[in-house]
């Protein structure tokens, strides 16, 4: 009986002995098998110190410019150098269609730029895979440290892992402001009065701008009404339904009726383009616009003379704190790489604060991590505020959740622009929305 136990002894302590021996101290532990109903892993598997090549598909390098992403990914060979990463850099439209394409083939890149909107969509095709459990056994990564909204759960799962930040305010003209005598508004009825106040149609122009075109229907309701729910705090999915016909979707709608009324609303609306309200802004036609603070380089560059600034978008009587609009460039793992602890190796490298500060230094972005400070303040002081609020205030990002999301803003940007031409009402709007809400998604 004793040499029996004495024999399992040691047969436990040999099992135990071999898998030690196949654990490295610095590994990244991940899932063995990853899957959306995954919901926590441990540590299973060794990291790999075979050669391994993995893709990273984005949009970065088109419009950041420059060598920043090749310095990167050379760096992150330096420090791994069993781990290649190709880079594959198509224009933002472009990255959609091809991930989306190459899911059929099995074949999806491993490291995905992501656009948040983009999110459900993926989640829904099986494209992505959760990190949760990555970032758990990741004792290099603060997950506290980073903005919070792109780690927003879709079914108790986290899929994206932000890179910079975007969030919506309310840019206002400072020489107008001034000229008519008014303070930028703290609620409102402030915001409609200073609209009202601003507004000179003998020299064209007026106190707002907005943008709710049809043929950009998605882009209406994600710019513009979409930031002015977050100030009053409302949400669209509330008790496990998307909602439309709330207080504060009313309240949103309302105000786009007032300020139609009033007359002081920028003609267009409904034709103009995100691009173009950005444009009427920097050239004086317009005292107030809704937009985020990536367009501060492009007000910069079209005007560099204009006295202007960002402010939140005020709550809706003075009290309370709003929150903002969140949105930014993320990164997620594909769910059919083969690569996966590498991927993640890869993007937790990327989140560094010494590699994303200098990053976003390269593209002229804000790091979506709290209290990075960046190095073109001096050329671009008025984002220094939007840094300061970003810190400050809850950022909010509900669309990379919501499913058949394109379809859903449609409908909200058509009522949009049917109060902004004053053929509905807002709360016939809150109902029209509720009702293609509901069809859309089955609720």
């Amino acid at each position: 009986m004793k040499k029996k136990t004495i024999a399992m002894i040691l047969a436990t302590v040999f099992c135990l002995a071999l898998l030690g021996c196949g654990q490295s101290a610095s590994s990244v532990s991940a899932p063995a098998e990853s899957t959306q109903e995954a919901t926590s892993a441990e540590p299973v598997a060794a990291e790999s110190k075979e050669p391994v090549e993995i893709e990273f598909i984005q949009w970065w390098g088109s419009e950041g410019g420059g060598d920043f992403l090749n310095d990167l990914v050379g760096k992150f060979h330096e420090e791994n150098p069993y781990i290649t990463v190709k880079l594959t850099t198509l224009p933002f439209g472009d990255v959609k269609n091809q991930v989306v394409a190459s899911q059929a083939t099995g074949l999806v890149p491993d490291v995905i730029g992501m656009n948040p909107p983009w999110t459900r969509e993926f989640f829904d095709l099986g494209i992505l895979e959760p990190l949760d459990a990555y970032i758990a056994a990741d004792s290099s990564f603060d997950l506290d440290s980073h903005f919070q909204a792109s780690f927003s759960k879709i079914e108790g799962h986290s899929y994206l892992a932000p890179i910079d930040a975007t969030a919506f305010f309310l840019f206002y003209n400072k020489d107008m402001f001034n000229e008519a005598g008014v303070e930028p508004p703290t609620t409102w009825q402030e915001l409609v009065d200073c609209a009202v106040a601003i507004t000179n149609k003998d020299i064209n122009r007026y106190g707002i701008t907005f943008t709710m075109s049809e043929t950009e229907a998605a882009n209406g309701s994600i710019l513009n009404f979409y930031p002015l729910l977050y100030a009053l705090n409302g949400r669209t999915f509330i008790d496990g339904k998307y909602v439309a016909n709330s207080d504060e979707m009313l309240k949103a709608f309302t105000l786009l009726s007032d300020l139609y009324n009033s007359g002081s609303i920028l003609p267009g609306t409904t034709t103009r383009s995100e691009a173009q309200t950005v444009e009427e802004f920097a050239a004086g036609n317009a005292g107030m616009m809704i937009s985020h603070n990536g367009h501060i380089l492009t007000v910069a560059n079209r005007n560099p003379e204009l006295n202007y600034g960002i402010i939140p978008i005020p709550s809706y009587d003075g009290t309370g704190t709003p929150d903002l609009r969140h949105h930014g460039w993320d990164v997620g793992i594909s769910a059919t790489s083969e690569h996966k602890e590498e991927a993640w190796k890869f993007i937790s490298f990327m989140l560094r604060e010494d590699n994303l500060t200098e990053m976003c230094n390269q593209m002229l972005k804000v790091p979506a991590m709290y209290g990075v400070e960046v190095n073109y303040l001096d050329q671009y002081p008025v984002i220094a505020d939007a840094i300061q609020y970003m810190n400050e205030l809850t950022m909010v990002e509900e669309l990379m959740m919501m499913p058949k999301a394109s379809a859903c803003w449609v409908e909200l940007t058509k009522a949009g622009s049917a109060v902004l031409q004053g053929v509905m009402t807002p709360a016939e709007a809150t109902e029209t929305v509720q009702a293609a809400w509901n069809e859309i998604l089955g609720q």
